[in-house]
Parts: C-alpha cells; structure tokens; sequence
C-alpha cells in the first residue's frame, strides 16, 4: 500500500484549484453560487481523505498503513535477503582431492571445510581416479564408497590394471556422474574400500590411488556447522518527506523501527548492525545507537524435523532504548546501514542443516506515527502552466469561490507566486500568505480575485511556485493525531467573463 506524506495535501489542493474547468466537469454542482456574469462554472465538490492520496505516490518504499484505532503510520521501509542456502552451500569446497592410501580408508570430510557432515544430498558432482602400480601383474580394480548411495545402491567403480612389461603401471577410472547421490557419514567420516586382485585372485596393495572431487553443490546438508560470518554492501533508504521543505518545523513523537528476521537455515543466525546512521538535510550524519543495535539479536532455525519452515522474529527499536526519536526529528533524508550475519554463532559445533532453498532476510521498517506537531512546516513545488485561451479568446476577470470543512487537525497556508520565462516573480495571489484551510473548521468561505492586472501578470507566466505552510492546531503547540474519517471537503466554483 502507497501513500503520499502529509505536506503534499496542500500542494495537490493548489494543483486543484488551477486545472482547467474542462477537466472536471464531471464534479456536481456547488449550492450557493449566484454569480450574476457570463459564465458560473462549478468546478469542485468533492471530501477527501488521507486514505484517497494512498495510490498518488511514485516511492516503492513508501507506505501509509491504518491501524486498528483508525490512525495512520507512515513507514519507510526495506527488504534485503542477506544469505541464501544455495550460497551458504557454496562455501564447501566444490573440488578437492579424495586419497585412498588403504584398502579400508576414512576419508575425513572436516580435513575440506569446518562443517561435520552427518548426511547431504548431492545437487552436481563428478569423481575420477589416477592410479598407478609397482606390481607386475594385471590387477582387477575396485573401489567402493558404503556411504555414497543413489537408488540405495552405494557407489562402486571398476578398472583394470594392465601390466605391459614396464613399471610403474598407469590406469585411471573417467569422471563419474554422482548427481543425485546421497551421503551418509560416521561422525563426519566416509569409508572408502579398494580391492585390487591378480589372476590368481588373490589381493594386492596399489602403490597410489588418488581421486579428485570436481564441481560437487549441495541440495541440502545436514552435520555440526561452525560460525561463519557474512558482511553484507551497504544498502540505503531514502526519505522524502522533508524534499520540498524550506523552513519550518515538523515533530513525531513516536518513531520507531522495526526489524523482522526470517530465517529457514537449520542453525541459528545473528544479525547485526555494523553500522546505521542518518544523513539530515543540513548534511549531518547521526548514528543510531542503542542495545539491540549495539548487540544484535540471535534468531533460532528451525530444527532437523522441520526442514522447509521458517522462524520468524520482530523487534522494536524506539525511543525507551534508542535515540531514535532524535535522528528522525533532525530532518533526515538518507539511512544507510550495513548488515553483518553470524550463521551458527558461537565458539563450538552447533547441530543443524542448510537446504539450497534456505534464505534469511531482514526486513527494516522506519516507522512514522502520525502523532505529533508542526509548527510553520513550509513546502515549495513549482508546477509550469499554460493559461492561454483558444479561438482568440481574452479572459477578462475572475474569481474563485473556494469553500472548505475540514476535521483535519492541520491549518494549511498557501501562497502561490507567478513567474516568467526568467524565473522571477512577477505576482502572488494573495498579499500574505493566507491559512486558507482551517484545523477543525465546520466551514470557510475564501475568494480569490483574478483583477485583469492580475490576469495579464497570468499570461505572461509560465510557472507558478506554490508554497505551503502547515500547522498543527494551537499554532504547532499540540501533538495530534490523524485518523482514517477526518477528512477535508473542498468545494470550488469560478466565475468568469470571456471577452472575443
């Protein structure tokens, strides 16, 4: 759900009351209008919400939620995954070297990397062997793995060593194909058998058999995994709330972030913040301090019977243990943070598992009740215009007749400047900015006059620069709060004469 943050509600009332009549004829008739002129065109009639200006904003991370008791929070917010299982996966060494110096041999899979292997599945993987001989005969060759199965049928390869009248004998057994295959170890280890046989059958010991391990990736693992740490690239989210803000005050007074860690890793993760820091409008950079962002928090995996699930936790960093509420109200505009995650934290061996599905992600989630004050908060848009008239027609005068009830608990000031082609101003609508929109107001009655001066001063500008003033009621003094059935009903009409 998108939004739009409260300072733009005047910005688009002014872009409303400058669209051309032809466009808005769909809106009904105001009651009251009793022009004695060429022309009484309504123009507006029309009750608008916080909840109609949700759809009307272009940021992705943007987003303005209702809550149970019908307040609005603003919030921020992004979604990194910071570790998926086919990535951990990729930390086993994808090729390495498989001896077999015995006719019974333990291969040690922790002597690879510091994972105790229970059992895995392999997703990719060959294995091929180099041997050679000192004896003089011809051998028949066969090399067994118990632990390595597919179909349930451990893994079993054959050569013949044949004696051509020269030592050392050279043989050698072509990669084979091990995807699909199965591991199961004892304690970490996997057994690997030879038997070689003359021609009297009887069994002889190979000078060398050395195998190699190339390309093996995992669909899952499961053993004793120890810590590993991953940093993740800085990531960023921007605030646009205070991007037209020219002076002014504008106070929240419960920010809050929020942190939600999902994790479906068969061990535990800890998050960590290595850094997270604001960039206010007048360029300070404010760090965000406290004990969960100081000593991270540890989210549990699921256990060995729950593979495929996922542990979820929420935390809450606000101002009872963080100086949040003083980096949010220094007016910032950028966060940036970086991530630093310890899978299986610890100083030993923690039992669990990794599948290639596997991911852990951390949500953050900047949040802006919309609760608080503003005191002369003050925004700046320009908008260009085009209030040249068809078939020769003069606009000779006009006025607008706005009307508004508004249970909105913000006055809005509006001020709206005419510019040339140059840049510089050339008129203002009003003599001072005016509060044309009252906090609590059952009705308001304003007129604009548009003198031929003023017209004239119209037509040779090409842009308009609005400025916007808001306040809270008290002039600023009082937190408030928005809710979902305040709502602001506006109702415009212009009338204007028309000269050929």
């Amino acid at each position: 759900m998108k939004t739009m943050p409260i300072p733009m509600l005047g910005i688009i009332l002014l872009m409303v009351l400058f669209l051309p009549a032809c466009q808005l004829n769909e809106f009904q008739d105001i009651d009251g209008f009793e022009y004695e002129a060429e022309y009484a065109i309504p123009l507006v009639d029309a009750s608008l919400s916080i909840q109609d200006l949700l759809d009307r904003s272009e940021s992705d991370l943007t987003f303005l939620t209702i809550e149970n008791d019908g307040s609005f929070t603003l919030s921020y917010q992004d979604s990194t995954k910071i570790l998926d299982g086919e990535e951990a996966l990729k930390s086993f060494p994808s090729s390495f070297p498989v001896p077999v110096p015995n006719q019974q041999t333990i291969f040690e899979f922790s002597q690879i990397d510091e994972i105790n292997i229970t059992s895995a599945k392999l997703k990719t993987g060959t294995l091929d062997f180099e041997i050679s001989s000192n004896i003089a005969e011809d051998l028949d060759l066969t090399i067994t793995f118990p632990g390595l199965t597919k179909d349930g049928q451990a893994l079993e390869l054959t050569t013949n060593v044949d004696y051509q009248g020269s030592l050392p004998v050279e043989a050698n057994i072509a990669a084979v194909d091990l995807t699909g295959y199965s591991i199961v170890t004892q304690n970490g280890d996997l057994q690997v058998n030879y038997q070689a046989l003359d021609a009297s059958n009887q069994s002889r010991d190979v000078a060398v058999i050395l195998g190699n391990a190339d390309n093996w990736t995992f669909e899952n693992i499961i053993g004793e995994f120890s810590q590993q740490n991953f940093v993740l690239e800085t990531d960023t989210i921007e605030i646009d709330l205070y991007n037209n803000q020219v002076e002014g005050e504008l106070f929240f007074s419960d920010p809050r972030l929020k942190i939600s860690v999902n994790n479906s890793f068969g061990v535990g993760i800890a998050v960590k913040f290595m850094q997270i820091s604001v960039l206010t409008t007048d360029d300070q950079v404010i760090p965000l301090t406290g004990n969960l962002i100081d000593d991270g928090f540890l989210v549990d995996g699921p256990g060995i019977n729950q593979q495929g699930e996922t542990v979820s936790r929420e935390y809450i960093i606000d101002r009872t243990n963080s100086n949040i509420d003083v980096i949010f109200n220094s007016e910032p505009k950028k966060i940036w943070y970086t991530l630093e995650l310890e899978a299986a934290p610890g100083m030993g061996l923690s039992d669990g598992f990794v599948l290639d599905e596997s991911e852990v992600t951390v949500g953050l989630s900047f949040e802006l009740p919309i609760e608080g004050r503003a005191k002369g908060f003050s925004t700046e848009n320009i908008v260009d215009i085009d209030l040249g008239t068809e078939d020769g027609e003069i606009l000779k005068e006009a006025q607008l007749k706005i009307i508004t009830a508004n249970t909105i608990p913000i006055d809005v000031g509006i001020q709206v400047y005419l510019l040339n082609s140059g840049g510089l101003t050339v008129d203002s609508l009003f003599a001072d900015p005016e509060t044309l929109i009252r906090a609590n107001a059952s009705s308001m009655t304003s007129f604009i006059d548009l003198t031929p001066s003023r017209l004239a001063n119209l037509r040779q500008s090409n842009k308009i620069k609005v400025r916007s003033n808001f306040s809270t009621q008290d002039n600023g003094a009082t937190n408030v709060i928005i809710k979902n059935d305040q709502t602001l009903d506006l109702k415009m009409g212009l009338r204007a004469t028309l000269v050929q």
